[in-house]
């Protein structure tokens, strides 16, 4: 392997849980070190004596192009890449193109220009749809072939929380249904892109859940899935999502660090124990939104819950500060996917400011505490919490998609910097069966 990778995992391991001896690092260094040296058939050599690579000698133009994940999760996982990846390619001078995010949701989603503002990210705010994709990507392409561009396409499908459907029925149909037939569009819109530059060009991320029979659709089109980890504590389950890429066969490591989930955070917040109920239930992920509606059923007694959406609702049962017994509030699952303190959250409590007193008959704001009227989280959520939850539910833990950005962008650096020749097998994609047209005459379409 070239020396910038190995740097790269010697700067990983530094990564490693606060509670680590040096001694213990230093294992897990020389481990890894070993394990480089076995790969490309050297014999075992020291770590690097500097992480500082030497001069840019390649310049790249890289475009973002963006669909599925709400605004703030963009907004976000720009701002880190932007940040991350040119010190970890300092031999590459990289400039980027404004992303371009494709708004996909109907309602609920804040305005990218406002995400541009507060992460003070430069987006392509003129193009917001796949239609305006379409009309502005011969423009566009002009543009990408005067510089040596290279692209990174990211297709995002957040968890379905619908109680009266069984997750397994839903997700059968899941790349078919209204609210997701624009990904069919948008992966041919790369394929124009691949056809117009070349397939070396642009590198392509599939998220989506892990149910089985979603984890099956994805695999007939993109092959295996590649193997991501995430930091964890022991009562805090990450919701992991799959993960499909071209090229394929590298390993997402933990690298971005949520703060607001480390030990101290969370015991002050009592926050119950989700990872019981994940063990329990193996594959499966605690949906803000389906809590809420959960909580709702059961308040108006729609139907009986089932075991495991009983089990659900014990698992997030916690006490505020004021010692009463609620679910978890709006803070907690931001800390749970990567927005709290940062400016995703400032924008989330502007468009969806909790009510915090509200009458559980409607969910509506109630001006004075009485007998008729509950704190927002104890027998049901505000309608505004209720609004936010279906956000965050379109999006993954955006610490862990963050490495998987920088995780894809490490792997095709050797080859879009030339250190490395074009390996025809790793860019192969199942092309046969991306191009579909989904509408009302598509078999999956509902």
């Amino acid at each position: 392997l070239p020396e910038d990778q190995c740097g790269i995992c010697y700067a990983y391991m530094l990564t490693a849980a606060q509670g680590d001896t040096a001694a213990a690092k230093n294992s897990m260094i020389k481990a890894w070190i070993r394990r480089l040296s076995v790969l490309d058939g050297s014999t075992d050599r020291p770590p690097p004596r500097t992480l500082l690579p030497t001069a840019s000698s390649v310049k790249i133009h890289l475009q973002v192009v963006l669909a599925g994940m709400p605004s703030v999760m963009a907004g976000t996982m720009m701002s880190v890449l932007n940040q991350v990846v040119p010190t970890l390619h300092r031999d590459i001078s990289i400039d980027f193109f404004p992303t371009i995010y494709v708004d996909v949701f109907e309602e609920d989603n804040a305005n990218i220009a406002s995400v541009a503002d507060s992460f003070r990210q430069p987006f392509l705010t003129r193009v917001t749809s796949m239609q305006d994709f379409a009309d502005e990507l011969e423009n566009l392409m002009m543009e990408w072939k005067k510089v040596n561009t290279k692209f990174l396409f990211l297709t995002n499908v957040g968890l379905a929380s619908t109680p009266d459907e069984h997750v397994k029925d839903l997700d059968a149909s899941r790349l078919h249904r209204k609210d997701t037939n624009w990904i069919w569009d948008f992966c041919q819109a790369a394929d124009a892109v691949r056809q117009f530059m070349s397939n070396a060009d642009v590198a392509e991320i599939f998220i989506g859940s892990q149910t089985p029979a979603f984890h099956q659709q994805l695999s007939n089109i993109w092959g295996e899935p590649t193997s991501a980890q995430a930091v964890k504590h022991p009562k805090v389950p990450v919701s992991m999502p799959q993960v499909f890429s071209t090229p394929s066969g590298f390993t997402v490591l933990a690298v971005v660090q949520n703060e607001h989930l480390n030990n101290d955070s969370i015991d002050r917040w009592g926050a119950p124990d989700l990872a019981a109920w994940m063990d329990k239930y193996h594959g499966a992920a605690i949906s803000p939104s389906m809590v809420a509606k959960l909580m709702v059923m059961k308040l108006f007694k729609e139907r009986p819950l089932r075991k495991e959406e009983e089990d659900m609702l014990k698992a997030v049962s916690m006490k505020n500060d004021s010692g009463v017994q609620t679910s978890l509030s709006r803070i907690h699952f931001l800390s749970l996917y990567g927005y709290a303190g940062t400016p995703a959250e400032e924008l989330l409590n502007v468009q969806f400011p909790c009510m915090e007193n509200i009458f559980p008959t409607t969910g509506l704001s109630a001006k004075n505490k009485s007998k008729i009227t509950r704190p927002c989280g104890q027998e049901r959520y505000c309608r505004q919490c209720e609004k936010l939850f279906t956000v965050i539910d379109r999006s993954y833990p955006t610490y862990v998609v963050c490495d998987v950005l920088l995780a894809i962008f490490t792997k095709v650096a050797p080859t879009w910097s030339g250190q490395q020749d074009i390996d025809s097998a790793m860019w192969a994609r199942k092309d046969v069966n991306r191009i579909h047209s989904c509408g009302p005459t598509c078999p999956g379409h509902l």
